[in-house]
């Protein structure tokens, strides 16, 4: 396998050159076949940092060449069964008509992939339900895309809008996964195609049945070699297809799923502008009162006070708990990703924020459960309600090392 600064490669008829990238690749003789279109001489493609993608000649000899960016590879690989069962299959699904399609699997067996195939030969919007590994560069959202334009990739589809969900992890948050996959595939006005998350163990068999019959999909797919899936999808009544997984997947450790929504996080609110919301409901927040100086929130299991100093009773919190805490503001029935600065006055509804675009309007500041940090790491806060949430995450902390939990 190739790891250079790149390079350039001459294919037979049917031979498959693989590419991860980040990388330029020029068709500089012939034509390939890649994610389902064809390019042919002087086309240029990119296929992004922790992406690959296979380029098979097709129609004769191609010559193709390659400018590599750091941590690139690229290798030669036989056309194969893998391209050719997902060509039959995208051939089948075009013959009958499918056009409600749900793409599953575990995780790195190419969902993402055939996606993006499904997508270039059909011409279907895309529901990108992954709210961990959101290639439409939206985590914690259901988001959506109905951009025509042929992609090597998903990221290269600009995204037509998002419905926040609050959490990264699709386990945690299935029914709103749900309800915002069902939302979003009505925005589309069309034929769409799904990918979702690698979940798909114990409880998550269950879920992506009711993701694909709350979406009356009219084809699952299963992704690479998962019988126990199929055969429980088919007893719920649905129709399944399968197909193989890539024989050379990109693989992705924990380290890079967070690394690579580190970088979301930077892209999405770098730049962010400062906006201030007045007049609001706050969604995922304990119904709150104030005293003087202090807020006092009645939360399901205790009375949390916010103030600078400890209170006299109950449990407390300093100020400025909210702070990098994960939100969207809600306008014109989508989802704008934001990160909260300073809650002001919940019960006048007045909070600062940090967008990642400047609203048009704003029907209410709706809370996650993901903290993030300066350096847009993040942290993970239980589901429920806010302020408590963050109390409980203090708490299991202090258990975890031995510690008598103590007012925050």
């Amino acid at each position: 396998m190739a790891a250079a600064s790149g390079g350039c490669v001459a294919l037979d008829a049917g031979e498959g050159l693989w590419v991860a990238g980040p990388a330029r690749v020029e068709v500089v003789e012939g034509c390939v076949s890649v994610v389902g279109f064809e390019a042919c001489s002087g086309d240029v493609l990119v296929v992004g940092g922790a992406r690959g993608a296979t380029f098979v000649a097709s129609g004769g000899r191609a010559r193709v060449c390659i400018v590599a960016g750091s941590g690139a590879a690229y290798t030669r690989v036989p056309s194969g069964r893998v391209f050719e069962a997902w060509s039959s299959l995208v051939e089948k699904l075009e013959a009958e008509g499918a056009s409600r399609i749900v793409v599953v699997g575990g995780m790195e067996t190419g969902k993402s992939t055939l996606v993006t195939w499904l997508h270039n030969v059909l011409g279907l919007g895309v529901v990108e339900a992954d709210v961990g590994q959101n290639e439409l560069g939206l985590p914690a959202c259901v988001a959506y895309s109905s951009d025509s334009r042929r992609a090597v990739a998903l990221s290269d589809l600009e995204p037509s809008g998002c419905l926040f969900v609050g959490h990264v992890s699709a386990e945690k948050v299935m029914d709103l996964v749900v309800s915002a996959a069902v939302a979003s595939a009505r925005r589309l006005r069309g034929g769409f195609v799904v990918d979702t998350d690698g979940f798909v163990a114990g409880r998550g068999v269950y879920y992506k049945a009711a993701l694909a019959a709350a979406l009356e999909a009219d084809a699952v797919v299963v992704m690479g070699s998962a019988p126990a899936l199929s055969a429980a999808l088919r007893a719920l009544g649905l129709r399944v297809y399968e197909a193989p997984a890539p024989e050379l997947p990109r693989e992705r450790s924990r380290l890079d799923r967070r690394s690579f929504r580190q970088r979301m996080w930077s892209r999405l609110f770098s730049d962010a502008e400062t906006v201030v919301l007045d007049g609001v409901p706050i969604l995922g927040l304990c119904p709150a009162s104030r005293e003087g100086d202090a807020t006092v929130y009645h939360c399901p299991r205790a009375t949390l006070t916010v103030a600078a100093r400890a209170p006299p009773r109950g449990g407390g919190l300093r100020p400025g708990w909210e702070k990098g805490l994960l939100a969207a503001i809600a306008e014109g029935g989508t989802h704008t990703p934001a990160l909260v600065e300073r809650i002001v006055d919940p019960v006048e509804g007045r909070v600062v924020v940090r967008a990642s675009k400047r609203p048009a309007s704003t029907e209410g500041l709706i809370l996650g459960w993901v903290l993030i940090h300066s350096d847009y790491s993040e942290e993970h806060l239980p589901t429920g309600l806010h302020p408590e949430t963050v109390l409980q995450r203090r708490t299991g902390r202090q258990q975890r090392r031995g510690q008598r939990p103590r007012p925050a």
